[in-house]
């Protein structure tokens, strides 16, 4: 689902958030780097 998500908002907005850890603030990807972490998120 969070691949998922995250290919919505790519299309969307551009951007991509990444959060691991609840307590962090998340971080933005754009561009390649955010097709490769949808990949791998597809992939796991």
């Amino acid at each position: 689902m969070r691949a998922y998500y995250s290919l919505l908002t790519l299309d969307l907005f551009g951007v991509v958030f990444v959060k691991d850890d609840l307590g962090a603030t998340s971080t933005i990807l754009r561009g390649d780097q955010a097709v490769e972490y949808i990949k791998a998120e597809f992939l796991a």
